[in-house]
């Protein structure tokens, strides 16, 4: 009997430094993976009680923390009244941006796009006519007549009092839609998808304009576009500010198929120059708002698991289904949860207390921190040639708290910037190609064929259109058959004949095409407009 308990004895000692070792094997882990303070204090209290605590406290240990675990589970069944909780956003903060990039309404072009959104109907802008890929390419990138495309030119003109009002708003310089807690999770996607349908309604307008001697009228079209695309631009996320860079384009390459295909007058070509000229791409002042706006964004995403009440209380969300509806339409809300899912919902909330800050202010100074290296790509001397950070994900480098998160999607993240400023340099590239068409064709109208090179037309435009901005060096300007080709070399700088950067072939290519434009695939390689005559003229 006596070694039995001997025995007895040896193995409760094994079990328990086993279940020692464990606990510091736990603390261990979790200081390596940097976890909240909270649930390292947590496990130095266990380790403690195995240590220090004298055997016969060790009941008394046990049963309060019994206790602990009874009282939390009576608390999340426990009834409650409902209150004046609702999911918390950074209005205060939301204003303050808001007042700061505020335009008065008479100043607005919003206040005329809003007009046109409220009527605006997409299946209006997607005619069974232009259901033929050949037609939709055609009547949107080369001049067409009515009489060969008369539905789409029907079409048109039942949208004539939609291209007034556009028409109207690009008179005014500045736009800003007013954003809203709403707003920054679900961005009016509709808003966007209507401005490149009237971008594409613009410049169809203006190719039957052009092809019927409408000229000066085509041309406002385009211009309006032109505007339509800086508007895109001044607003709050980076997906607009990526739509009004991509119209704004349209518009240039619009413009630039006129100035070599068309036969325009000085005067038409001095407009068209003065066109792309007012075209700016100032990507400090404009990167910079939208960051604003992008940063409040993730904050506001983080702070859907919190609620605050009338008194400024804060709490974790209990109600998960209210954190969703808050942003959804009516036609899209889900219904409330039943009385389970509401109190596992409540439990949640005992962990979230130890891995989450108690508010979420206290993780926006970490969010602050994180956008920190892209507030400083809005530097004129950011050294863009510095690769991103590869993110890859390792067991090795993770950590168990919200600070790594954080860092961790700024890190997703960046690349993204690196990208989106590729499009810029992209867009100032082709800006300033279009400006050089502009003084090819003042060459080629002067002296009945095209230059051997660009040195010949200096003087016919500014000395900065012959910088690339995409890399520093000249463009590539080569004659052919009765024409030329001009093109960017690209952020490589170097000349890969032409040949942009593609999936499917290689990918070191980067080159940026200026002229000639892409065709449609029915097209001959030698249609080109021509001018109608007198008779056909304004």
């Amino acid at each position: 009997m006596g070694k039995d308990k001997k025995v007895f004895k040896i193995i409760k000692q094994i079990i328990k430094w086993i279940w020692l070792a464990i606990e510091f094997l736990f603390l261990i882990v979790f200081i390596y993976l940097q976890a909240p303070l909270k649930i390292l204090i947590l496990i130095a209290i266990f380790i403690s009680e195995s240590i220090f605590l004298p055997l016969r406290y060790r009941k008394w240990f046990w049963a309060g923390v019994g206790v602990i675990v009874l009282v939390l589970v009576l608390w999340v069944f426990a009834p409650e009244k409902e209150g004046d909780w609702k999911p918390f956003t950074f209005d205060k903060e939301l204003a303050a941006l808001e007042a700061k990039n505020k335009i008065p309404d008479e100043e607005n072009a919003a206040i005329i796009y809003n007009q046109l959104l409220a009527d605006y109907n997409k299946n209006t802008f997607e005619p069974n006519c232009l259901d033929d890929e050949f037609i939709d390419c055609k009547t949107s990138k080369t001049y067409w007549r009515s009489k060969d495309y008369p539905e789409v030119a029907k079409w048109i003109n039942n949208n004539k009092e939609t291209i007034n009002k556009l028409m109207q708003a690009s008179k005014f310089e500045k736009c800003k839609f007013e954003a809203t807690s709403k707003t920054l999770f679900l961005f009016d996607m509709e808003r966007l998808g209507a401005f490149r349908q009237w971008a594409i309604l613009l410049l169809r307008a203006s190719n039957n304009d052009i092809a019927e001697g409408r000229t000066d009228q085509g041309l406002k079209k385009v211009y309006c576009t032109l505007q339509m695309g800086k508007h895109i631009c001044q607003q709050s996320f980076l997906v607009e500010m990526l739509t009004g860079i991509s119209i704004k384009s349209l518009a240039v390459r619009n413009f630039e198929n006129f100035v070599i295909t068309g036969n325009m007058n000085k005067k038409q070509l001095g407009t068209i120059e003065e066109f792309i000229g007012e075209v700016r791409y100032d990507w400090q002042s404009d990167l910079s708002r939208v960051l604003d706006y992008e940063k409040l964004l993730f904050k506001n995403m983080l702070s859907l698991f919190y609620e605050v009440n009338a008194k400024e209380q804060y709490r974790f969300t209990r109600n998960p289904e209210n954190m969703i509806n808050f942003f959804l339409p009516p036609e899209f809300k889900i219904p409330p949860q039943n009385y389970l899912q509401k109190k596992r919902a409540k439990a949640y909330g005992i962990i979230g207390w130890f891995f989450a800050p108690a508010t979420p202010r206290e993780f926006s100074k970490t969010i602050d921190a994180a956008y920190q290296k892209f507030y400083e790509t809005a530097d004129p001397n950011f050294d863009w040639r510095r690769e991103p950070q590869d993110v890859k994900f390792s067991w090795l480098s993770f950590k168990l708290n919200y600070k790594y998160f954080i860092e961790m999607s700024s890190f997703i993240l960046e690349p993204a910037y690196y990208k989106i400023h590729d499009l810029y340099l992209r867009s100032c590239s082709e800006k300033e190609g279009a400006l050089l068409l502009i003084a090819l064709k003042r060459y080629k109208d002067k002296n009945g064929f095209w230059p051997e090179n660009l040195g010949e037309i200096e003087g016919l435009t500014k000395e900065e259109n012959f910088i690339d901005p995409a890399n520093g060096q000249s463009f590539v300007y080569k004659l052919t058959n009765n024409n030329f080709i001009l093109y960017s070399k690209g952020k490589n700088g170097i000349d890969n004949g032409g040949q942009p950067y593609s999936y499917h072939r290689d990918k070191e290519n980067d080159d940026i095409n200026i002229w000639p434009l892409k065709r449609c695939q029915k097209e001959s390689p030698k249609e080109t407009y021509k001018e109608p005559n007198d008779t056909q003229r304004d």
